[in-house]
């Protein structure tokens, strides 16, 4: 193991980034998104989805040098063109506004399109609810098409996944990050890679039959949480994140992880001010509906991913042996 601290972790992933062929503020951007992360302690979408991004930028999948259009449409809503870049650097640069916008006007909404995957999609929700103290949910799309709606036998929808934050009035935010799918494509690509076995309820072979074989299932389809309560989720993900951003549906982008065509993604993040809604002490009920659940003995999602994260930044990071030589192959002697 080697331990990083979190600074070092974000030159480390900034400098394999720009050697890659991204500018400076894609770097920080994806940098600081993929840190957090593994921070967190997600570290599905932390280093180990950071290489799919390095592969992507040396095959052309991502333009690394593209600058986004960032459109104020109406007063509350800010719509992005990521121009065949990564999708960070465009939010980035639209958040505060965004926060601004919601605390005045109870509402916020950033529409992005034309852009790669967006990682860990609790990334934004989780900075607008610990930063700005807004409630904020996000809904993503990607290719290929993995999943099919309910009942059919056609890939339509990625895993689809979507994200939700609220903060609480003493620090702490509730965090919600899940797939339409039983799992993501980075766990079951892992899987494959280090030659593992995966759960039977996971996916399906080619054949329609359930499998333990992440190869097999990566060539199959992934089945979706809760069955058809999933799949319906999934293509309620795939109009916010396609339909309403004017992106691609999942089965029509190119894939973010093969080939060289940049794929037409969508992101879509919307924030709240709950005190505008009428509530201005809703801060305190959500302490107190923690407390509750806790004494209850329930898990509340995002919690210890906080805590996790605050340690890391404090005390520094552990990266296994295999990530760690990988990140050292992208260093280079620049």
């Amino acid at each position: 193991m080697t331990h990083l601290s979190f600074d070092d972790a974000l030159e480390i992933a900034n400098k394999a980034a720009r050697n890659c062929g991204t500018s400076l503020e894609h770097a920080q951007a994806l940098a600081l998104s993929i840190v957090t992360a593994e921070a967190e302690g997600n570290r599905a979408v932390g280093f180990a989805h950071f290489f799919d991004y390095l592969d992507a930028l040396s095959a052309g999948r991502i333009l690394g040098q593209a600058k986004p259009d960032i459109t104020r449409t109406t007063p509350i809503i800010q719509t992005i063109n990521a121009n065949g870049g990564m999708q960070h650097l465009g939010v980035d640069l639209a958040l505060d506004q965004m926060a601004e916008t919601a605390k005045e006007f109870g509402l916020a909404a950033i529409s992005s399109r034309n852009g790669y995957t967006i990682g860990a999609l609790s990334y934004y929700p989780r900075i607008l609810a610990e930063q700005h103290n807004l409630v904020a949910m996000c809904f993503a799309n990607a290719a290929p098409a993995v999943m099919p709606a309910s009942g059919g036998k056609t890939p339509r929808f990625c895993t689809n996944p979507m994200a939700f934050a609220v903060p609480a009035s003493d620090g702490r935010c509730v965090v919600i990050d899940q797939s339409s799918t039983a799992t993501a494509i980075v766990s079951i690509k892992q899987a494959a890679d280090r030659g593992e076995t995966i759960p039977d309820n996971w996916a399906q072979d080619k054949d329609g039959k359930p499998t333990t074989d992440p190869v097999e299932a990566l060539s199959g389809l992934f089945l979706p949480f809760g069955g058809a309560k999933g799949a319906n989720m999934a293509l309620m993900v795939e109009v916010l994140s396609a339909a309403v951003t004017g992106a691609d549906w999942s089965y029509e982008s190119a894939p973010f992880n093969t080939g060289e065509q940049t794929p037409n993604l969508g992101y879509f993040l919307l924030a709240i001010d709950p005190g505008k809604m009428g509530n201005p002490g809703y801060a305190r009920r959500i302490t107190d509906l923690i407390t509750t659940l806790e004494g209850d003995g329930a898990f509340l999602p995002g919690l210890k991913k906080q805590r996790a994260s605050r340690d890391s930044k404090s005390l520094g990071m552990k990266i296994d042996s295999e990530t760690w030589q990988k990140l050292q192959s992208y260093l280079g002697n620049n």
